[in-house]
C-alpha cells in the first residue's frame, strides 16, 4: 500500500536512533513505536503500523477493530503528534492471511486517524528518511561503513569505492554481485541507480540537497526488480548489460 501511494522512501522507526533516544525518556508503558516512517518525492511523510494474523478465519469486525484501535492509539497517534516535519497521514494496517482453500480470502484492512497538532516535536531532519532508506540498501550491498556514516547527519571522510556498472533498459546501476552463474554468464546483483549513489556521496559530505532532489524512479520488473527509490535486485547478463567499473565517493 505505501509504495502504491507514492511513498518510495522508508525508515524503520523503532530502531531509529532519534526514536531510541526519545523513548528512553518515557515511562515503560509508553514505549511502543509504529513500524515505519515513509516519505514521497515531495517530502510528504506517512506513519504506518503493520499487524498480521493467520488466526482470523473470518473478517469478524470486533477482533479486527480491537487490534486496529490498539495499534492506532498506542503506536500511531503518539508519533503523529511528535515527529517534525509532521507526517500528513498515519495508518494502522491489519493483514489477515489465509490459505487458498479458505472460503474467506485473505484481507487487508486499514484505518487512518485524523491529522493532529504536533506537541513537543521530535525533529527528523529533511534528509533523515532518505538517508535511513539508502543506508538499509547499502548494508545489503555489504557497504556497512558507508551505511553507518550515512545514518549520521554530519560530514564524513569519503573513500573512493569502485563498483561494477550495469545497464538495465535506459538506466545505469552501480551494483555488487551476490552470486555468479559463470556457466551462463549471469550475475545475481543488487545495487542503486548511479544518480542515487552520487546523491548519497553528497549527503556524506553534509549536503542533502541532491538526495532530496532525487525523484522517484519508474519501477519495473522486466530485467529484475527496479524499485521507486532507484534500487535494483535481479539477474543480469554479463555480456550485454555490464558496462565496466566506475568510482564513487562513498
Amino acid at each position: 500500500m505505501p509504495r502504491a501511494r507514492g511513498n518510495a522512501f522508508v525508515c524503520h522507526l523503532a530502531s531509529d536512533p532519534i526514536v531510541v533516544s526519545h523513548i528512553a525518556t518515557l515511562p515503560k508503558k509508553s514505549k511502543k513505536v509504529a513500524d515505519f516512517l515513509f516519505e514521497d518525492s515531495g517530502n510528504q511523510r506517512m506513519i504506518l503500523e503493520s499487524k498480521a494474523s493467520f488466526k482470523q478465519s473470518t473478517d469478524a469486525p470486533s477482533p479486527i477493530k480491537s487490534t486496529l484501535k490498539a495499534a492506532l492509539t498506542e503506536q500511531v497517534d503518539y508519533w503523529m503528534t511528535r515527529i517534525s516535519p509532521a507526517a500528513s497521514k498515519g495508518y494502522a494496517v491489519y493483514s489477515c492471511l489465509r490459505e487458498s482453500g479458505n472460503p474467506v480470502p485473505t484481507a487487508l484492512i486499514f484505518v487512518d486517524p485524523p491529522k493532529q497538532r504536533i506537541r513537543q516535536p521530535i525533529e527528523f531532519p529533511r534528509g533523515h528518511v532518505r538517508r535511513r532508506n539508502y543506508a538499509a540498501w547499502l548494508r545489503l550491498m555489504g557497504l556497512t561503513e558507508t551505511a553507518d556514516n550515512l545514518s549520521r547527519t554530519n560530514m564524513h571522510e569519503r573513500l573512493q569505492t569502485i563498483l561494477p556498472v550495469i545497464r538495465v533498459g535506459t538506466r545505469r546501476f552501480g551494483v555488487v554481485v551476490q552470486y555468479s552463474l559463470e556457466k551462463h554468464g549471469r550475475w545475481l546483483a543488487i545495487g542503486l541507480d548511479v544518480e542515487a549513489l552520487k546523491a548519497i556521496g553528497s549527503s556524506l559530505n553534509d549536503d542533502d540537497g541532491p538526495l532530496l532532489a532525487y525523484n522517484e524512479a519508474p519501477a519495473g520488473d522486466q530485467f529484475g526488480s527496479i524499485f521507486a527509490d532507484g534500487s535494483y535486485l535481479g539477474l543480469i547478463d554479463e555480456r550485454s548489460q555490464f558496462e565496466g567499473y566506475q568510482p564513487f565517493l562513498l
